[in-house]
């Protein structure tokens, strides 16, 4: 008979071959049901909505932000591919503050596609992802990819970007 811990190291293999490269956001369906439930169980996944799941910590408390906000951009650009292929990017404001090195997490992030559906998707700890349907992607050499996320290029954004950015953000801009 095997024993829990057994079991328990059968799932962290599986966990551990998913995790090449750096990956801290899984897809559900990478895992057998009693893989996941145990990893979940344990503490070394957390979801992150329906078919997504993020490595944790085992010991972090369950209101520990860390896990998610170090992978929140992971989670941004693994989501949108899966679920809009090439076609999608993020809005030129999201686009300027990346490129000055602003990596914070916004409490929503635009993400613009031609198959999106207007809807926000509730995130953990009060963030969300608004797909905003954008029937005319723009053109091939306005946008680039940053750490895996479509962003406009500076130019573009700049363009793009509404008047009340330059007042909000004046030094990113």
């Amino acid at each position: 008979m095997v024993s829990p811990n057994e079991k328990l190291a059968d799932a962290l293999t599986a966990l551990t071959e998913l995790r090449g490269e750096g990956r801290h956001i899984f897809r559900s369906s990478q895992f057998t049901r009693e893989h996941r439930e145990r990893l979940i169980r344990n503490g070394y996944l957390r979801p992150v909505i329906k078919g997504w799941l993020m490595l944790s910590i085992p010991d972090a408390p369950p209101h520990d932000t860390t896990a998610w906000y170090a992978s929140f951009w992971e989670f941004c650009a693994r989501y949108c591919t899966h679920r809009f292929g090439d076609r999608w990017h993020l809005s030129p404001e999201i686009s300027l503050r990346l490129h000055a090195e602003d990596s914070s997490v916004p409490s929503q992030l635009v993400v613009r596609a031609p198959q999106a559906r207007n809807n926000a998707i509730a995130l953990p700890f009060g963030t969300s992802l608004f797909d905003l349907m954008s029937p005319e992607p723009p053109a091939a050499g306005d946008l680039c990819e940053r750490n895996s996320v479509r962003i406009y290029t500076v130019e573009a954004a700049l363009l793009r970007a509404p008047s009340t950015f330059f007042q909000d953000y004046p030094v990113e801009a």
